[in-house]
């Protein structure tokens, strides 16, 4: 599988986020309105958590059953602190480890590429 880009493509100017096409892989820090936010890999690293989600359950993450329009008026995104798995899920606990790591909420506790990328589920 190759991925080039997630359509997440956004421009920055300041804090001002001025256009974004695909709120499914949004990570919260880019909504954050203070100067200090950092956008780094990580918000790539989340990206992969998201897309892994919709691609293994069929659902999102955050905002399941909202209109993209709706995910950014209400700003779900800054209340996404928690994954929860269907409870009949037969996802092995590696891969759920996997997902939790990238989709951690904090941005500082949250893997970067590179942990991800090393991390035993990727090198199964």
């Amino acid at each position: 599988m190759s991925m080039q880009s997630f359509g997440f493509g956004y421009n920055k100017i300041g804090v001002n986020i001025i256009r974004i096409r695909n709120l499914l892989v949004f990570v919260q820090e880019c909504f954050m309105e203070q100067p200090n936010v950092q956008i780094s890999t990580k918000v790539d690293v989340w990206s992969i958590g998201v897309i892994l989600i919709e691609m293994i359950f069929g659902k999102k993450p955050f905002g399941e059953g909202i209109s993209q329009e709706r995910i950014a008026q209400e700003r779900v995104f800054l209340n996404s602190f928690q994954v929860i798995f269907p409870l009949q899920s037969t996802v092995s606990q590696e891969c759920k480890d996997f997902i939790l790591k990238c989709l951690t909420y904090n941005m500082e506790a949250r893997w970067n590429i590179t942990e991800a990328f090393y991390s035993n589920y990727i090198q199964l």
